[in-house]
């Protein structure tokens, strides 16, 4: 179940123009050098993964942008923090983002926002991420999805 996960993950980040950071067990680390590329490369994760046929369970996905600083071929800072919460408030099969991409993304009609209520996560005592759901905009109304 894990390699299914991880040759897919790997293979649809590098389609996306994602460069793939580390894979930690049933989780994929990946950056991409432009908003819409991650924003779509999430998308198409949480797509894929609803595939009950692939054998692996639905994935959470979370985005944050911003500044990151690359050492030793990882991938450190707020953003990368961030990006990991917001994985662990999105429900199965969806994109939570955090503020900084929604507002890159506000203007583009490709992509449907919903913004969720504001979320405490751990590692961050007093910040309240606020995240929103993202969704292709032609799936928007049937989709429950970030």
């Amino acid at each position: 179940m894990i390699s299914s996960f991880e040759s897919n993950a790997l293979a649809l980040v590098v389609q996306g123009g994602g460069r793939v950071v580390k894979t930690l067990g049933d989780s994929v680390m990946f950056v991409s050098d432009h908003a819409v590329k991650a924003a779509t490369i999430g998308l198409t994760l949480a797509e894929v993964f609803e595939d009950e046929t692939l054998g692996v369970p639905p994935v959470h996905v979370g985005i944050a942008y911003g500044p990151a600083l690359t050492r030793a071929g990882d991938v450190f800072g707020a953003a990368v923090n961030i990006a990991s919460r917001a994985t662990s408030v999105a429900r199965p099969n969806t994109v939570v983002i955090d503020r900084g991409l929604a507002e890159v993304l506000a203007e583009d009609s490709r992509f449907a926002l919903r913004k969720l209520r504001p979320q405490r996560v751990r590692g961050y005592e007093n910040l309240q991420v606020d995240v929103r759901r993202l969704a292709a905009a032609d799936a928007a109304g049937a989709c429950s999805c970030i």
